[in-house]
Order: C-alpha cells, then sequence, then structure tokens
C-alpha cells in the first residue's frame, strides 16, 4: 500500500505539473496570437484587463485563502473549513472584482462602453477569484492536480477567446471577453465534476476561529508587495504612457518572463510540500545555490536572441533584458519563498516587504523630480524590480541560515 501511496503521489505531482504548464502555455499562446489579430489598442486594453485579473486571483481574496489553508483540516476523510474565513471569501470573490472595473473606467482610457461589457468584466474577475478559493480548497484536500487546473482556468478561457477572435473577420474586445467569460464557466464546471470518488469532502466546520490576525495582515502585505514588484510596472506604464506601450510591454513580459515563471511556480509548490516535511536546512541552501546556477545558464542562454534576434525593439531591449535577469532571479526565489510563507514571523515579513520596496519607491521619487531621462525611465524602472526582488530574497535567506530553528506557523 505505501508503494501505491508514493505512486499516486508522484502521479499527481506530474500532473499538477501538466496542469500548471498547459495554463502558462495556453496563456502565452493567446497573447501572441491576439496581439497579431487585434489593433494595438485593443490589445493593450486587453493587456490591462489580463493584469488586473491576475492581480486580483493574486490579491482579491485579501490573504483569507492562506488562513484557510492554514486552518483547514482533515478529519473523518472531509476537509473542515471555518465557517467565517470561507464566508469571508466568498464575499471577497463578488466585492473584489468592483475594484477592477472602477480602475478601467476611471484611470484609463479602455474602449470598454455599455452595461454588457461591464457585466462581461465583472463576471469574469468573479470566476477568476472563485478559481482561486477553489484552488486553494483542493490543496488542502491534497488535490493537486484540481487545484492547478482552477488556477489555470482563466487562461485557457483566454485562448478559447482567441481562437474565437481568430474565426471573426474583425475581432474586438467584446468578442475575446465574451467567449472567454463562458468557457470559464464552463471549464470550472466540468473540473467540479470530476473529483476522485475518494477524495476527502469539503465542509464547513462550525468552529468560527480566524488566523492569527497579525500574521494575516502579514500575508496580506506581504501579497501587496508581490503585486507592486510583479505588476506595479504595467499599471506604471499604462498610466504614463498608454495603452499601446502597455501592450508592447506586456508582450515582451510574455516572451521572456512566463517560460521561468512556469519553472519558478511548479519549483515553489514542490518546495513548500519538501520544507514542511522536514527537509534539513542545509539540503535546503543546496537546492536554492544549484537553482542560482540553473538561471545564470538559462539567462546566458537566452541573452543572444535578446541582442541579435530582431524580436526586440532596439530602443527596449536594454529593458528587455534586465527583464529576463528578473524572471532568472525568480526560480532560486521560489524555495526562498517557500521558506517565508512556511516559517516566517510577522516582524520578518513586514521586513521584507520594507526592503523590497525600497529600490521601487526610490525609482518613483527620482521620476517625480524629473531625474529620469527618457530613455533611461523603463530600464531604471526595471532595475529597481530586480534590485527589489535580490533584497527580499538576501535578507530571507540571512534569516534562515541564522535561525536556530525554523517556525512552523
Amino acid at each position: 500500500m505505501e508503494i501505491i501511496s508514493r505512486v499516486r503521489g508522484k502521479v499527481e505531482n506530474h500532473a499538477a505539473a501538466l496542469a500548471l504548464m498547459a495554463g502558462a502555455a495556453a496563456f502565452f499562446i493567446a497573447n501572441a496570437s491576439l496581439s497579431k489579430i487585434m489593433n494595438s489598442v485593443d490589445y493593450g486594453a486587453y493587456s490591462l484587463i489580463a493584469t488586473l485579473l491576475t492581480i486580483s486571483t493574486s490579491f482579491g481574496l485579501l490573504g483569507h485563502e492562506q488562513s484557510i489553508l492554514r486552518l483547514s483540516s482533515i478529519k473523518n476523510k472531509s476537509l473542515e473549513i471555518p465557517k467565517k474565513e470561507l464566508h469571508t471569501s466568498v464575499s471577497l470573490c463578488f466585492i473584489s472584482p468592483i475594484a477592477g472595473i472602477l480602475y478601467l473606467y476611471n484611470f484609463t482610457t479602455t474602449p470598454i462602453i455599455g452595461i454588457l461589457d461591464i457585466a462581461i468584466v465583472y463576471t469574469l474577475y468573479t470566476l477568476g477569484l472563485g478559481a482561486t478559493l477553489f484552488c486553494y480548497i483542493d490543496r488542502g484536500r491534497d488535490l493537486k492536480f484540481h487545484s492547478q487546473l482552477h488556477a489555470a482556468s482563466w487562461k485557457i478561457s483566454f485562448l478559447a477567446g482567441a481562437v474565437t477572435c481568430l474565426l471573426l473577420p474583425s475581432p474586438t474586445l467584446t468578442s475575446l471577453l465574451l467567449p472567454s467569460t463562458i468557457f470559464q464557466i464552463i471549464f470550472v464546471a466540468i473540473t467540479l465534476k470530476t473529483y476522485p470518488i475518494s477524495a476527502p469532502r469539503a465542509t464547513i466546520s462550525k468552529d468560527n476561529k480566524t488566523y492569527n490576525s497579525s500574521l494575516n495582515f502579514s500575508f496580506l502585505l506581504t501579497m501587496l508587495t508581490g503585486a507592486a514588484l510583479s505588476f506595479g510596472d504595467r499599471l506604471f506604464i499604462q498610466t504614463n504612457f498608454g495603452l499601446e506601450t502597455l501592450g508592447q510591454f506586456f508582450l515582451y513580459q510574455n516572451l521572456l518572463l512566463s517560460p521561468l515563471l512556469i519553472i519558478s511556480s511548479y519549483l515553489a509548490i514542490n518546495q513548500t510540500q519538501h520544507i514542511k516535511n522536514g527537509k534539513c536546512k542545509k539540503d535546503v541552501i543546496t537546492t536554492i545555490k544549484k537553482q542560482a546556477y540553473t538561471s545564470v545558464v538559462i539567462y546566458t542562454s537566452i541573452l543572444p536572441i535578446i541582442l541579435f534576434v530582431p524580436l526586440f525593439d532596439d530602443e527596449h531591449k536594454l529593458s528587455c533584458l534586465i527583464m529576463l535577469a528578473i524572471g532568472a532571479s525568480r526560480i532560486p526565489y521560489s524555495t526562498i519563498s517557500a521558506i517565508q510563507s512556511i516559517g516566517s514571523s510577522p516582524r520578518s515579513h513586514h521586513i521584507a516587504n520594507i526592503i523590497s520596496l525600497c529600490p521601487l519607491l526610490l525609482f518613483l521619487l527620482f521620476y517625480h523630480f524629473d531625474y529620469l531621462t527618457n530613455n533611461a525611465i523603463t530600464p531604471t524602472l526595471y532595475l529597481s524590480i530586480l534590485a527589489g526582488w535580490l533584497l527580499r530574497s538576501a535578507y530571507i535567506l540571512k534569516t534562515y541560515v541564522g535561525a536556530t530553528d525554523v517556525h512552523i506557523s
């Protein structure tokens, strides 16, 4: 039975990895295809909508999905979820998308008009948050494959929308968003119907316990910091340079960052489980070193493509080189983030957030006082983001190495 259990676990891990890669690949193909068939303004608008959806799925539940994962426990073959945390998370699935809608209509020139378009975008964001909630619940049920399917659902839905646009003579933003939303509904429904019979049921616990408020707040600030470092550049570019420039950089990120972030996400899932299972500190450090060497090899391998293949504009090549370095740095960060999520105190969370945001704040200060030339703005922006990730990694790693024991929260 133990051998069967191990084999089943490995199969589940590989299936989860395939679901993760399928979602990333679908999003990659959708973005590349849409850049060719949509006009530059519509593609920029799509880039902003996709960015806000990504931020929403990362940050919209305000850390309560983490609380559900930590507070839930399996008893009598059922995952008991605290009632208060679940109700709060479900409420946020309907409330948080309003912030994205307000941003689209008050701070941009996004060509979305009419009640139908508002309803489509709101529904898409709500479904994305619901999929995120299901993702964390399934992680608690140890259903790794279904968890990754939920996480990938909105990315796959954009591919369905892109295919629809390919079939139309004059694709518009609405003709992309409507089929994407419909497919998202169908995809989530199918996923919910394919749970294995032996899987633990999800039940609501009568216990209204909530997670330690200071640590929950730390998770919230950590996710906000991660969102600023991961997506802040897009909002800055959209605000200061417009939708067309945003679409251009969104495509660059899709080409350079997406493949590396797939690797990072997969490693983070596995390393979190290994550290939870008691992987010794020496082995963890060795893993981080190997991942750092791997990231250097990947960077030097892709570097000639940016320099010599005419896929990237000459004026943006420096930004692309730094962007690639950001992606490479996220590979060792996958294990470092697992260390922080499992064994960090609220104080260390706060310090890591402050340290990693300092370079970005310094950039905004330089930009505000016009200390940067036009050609230096975007390279300096990406350099500050790279510095933020590296400083964050260094602090977490230093704290981990210096600790006599890792506190599992």
